[in-house]
């Protein structure tokens, strides 16, 4: 499998958003995937909704848990142990030639699968690149730092960061100093501060991240690939969906 895999510091950072904005820019052989999904929402559906893509673009099979909890514990609740065989044998039944994926893990890194997985244990084995997302609240540096340090540990390649949420030049600086890979882009969340698509300004600013005014709904659909666009220009994340 080729392409990449979507990995947050935590929940709730800006992952979906992430990859709604990749989908949304990337060429028509890149393909969406979210193995493991618990509790009611639907980031499949938010990721078709947002990037507007059509169904055969994105795979909606994969675990799925009632429960809105770390999945080991989710599929305990059903009476369901996970293992990685099925979602592996998944992979390989779309992996067909010439295609790339944006696949979106379930919460941090090291989020439980079961009593004896790890997410990090289906990274590895899908053998795809990290583009971990950090968001800019309180308390994220140390997130950030500890989860490039498992990274790091577990020998998983990393493109770089992605932060998610109104700047603070207190985040930017304290991981800059001390994480082991670059900050690649940052991303305003969905009340943030934004441009105008298509200053060309703006653009570089974003990849400096210092994104410039404005505002940004999910129904702006147009400005949805201009940030996927911003994405792509970064050359880790463009060699990896090519």
């Amino acid at each position: 499998m080729k392409g990449l895999f979507v990995i947050g510091t935590d929940t709730g950072v800006g992952k979906t958003l992430v990859c709604s904005l990749l989908m949304a820019a990337a060429s028509p052989q890149v393909r969406y995937w979210k193995p493991v999904q618990t509790g009611e929402d639907d980031d499949t559906a938010t990721v078709r909704a947002l990037a507007r893509q059509p169904a055969q673009r994105c795979v909606g099979e994969g675990v799925r848990l009632t429960l809105a909890a770390s999945p080991h514990h989710a599929a305990e609740v059903q009476g369901l142990e996970l293992t990685l065989e099925p979602l592996l044998a998944l992979a390989a039944r779309h992996d067909t030639p010439g295609a790339r994926f944006v696949v979106e893990g379930a919460g941090g890194l090291c989020v439980p699968l079961s009593r004896t997985l790890l997410q990090t244990d289906l990274v590895k084995r899908l053998g795809l690149p990290v583009l971990l997302v950090a968001s800019t609240r309180l308390g994220t540096i140390n997130h950030t730092l500890l989860t490039l340090r498992e990274l790091e540990r577990q020998q998983i390649p990393t493109l770089g960061i992605v932060l998610s949420g109104a700047s603070d030049p207190a985040v930017r600086s304290g991981i800059a100093a001390h994480g082991l890979v670059p900050i690649v882009a940052s991303i305003p969340d969905l009340a943030g501060e934004l441009g105008e698509p298509g200053d060309d300004a703006l653009v570089a600013g974003l990849l400096r991240g210092t994104p410039g005014e404005g505002t940004w709904t999910p129904k702006e659909r147009p400005a949805v690939a201009f940030w996927g666009r911003i994405l792509l220009q970064v050359p880790a994340i463009r060699a990896a969906l090519m």
